[in-house]
């Protein structure tokens, strides 16, 4: 993930307006467990994404923001669990 950070980084200011680079930096840096720097760019990720991606982008900022509030978790975050009756 260091390699893609190093990578998309600088494109990340230069196409600072392209939600595709700022989601794709995000994950490197939420893969390297840096969540002060992948919240903020998933954020503008998903801000900037077109209606077709948004549901998506927004998925994986909930599941950043989850991991940040529960850093110690039994290995599944509550944004993924099921109900335990169907709604």
């Amino acid at each position: 993930a260091s390699a893609v950070v190093a990578r998309l980084a600088p494109l990340s200011r230069q196409f600072a307006d392209d939600h595709r680079i700022q989601s794709h930096l995000a994950l490197a840096w939420f893969l390297q467990g840096d969540l002060a720097r992948a919240i903020p760019l998933q954020q503008l990720a998903w801000e900037q994404s077109p209606k077709e991606f948004r549901e998506a982008e927004r998925a994986l900022l909930r599941l950043m923001q989850s991991r940040a509030r529960n850093p110690k978790s039994d290995g599944l975050d509550p944004i993924l669990t099921l109900p335990t009756t169907p709604s």
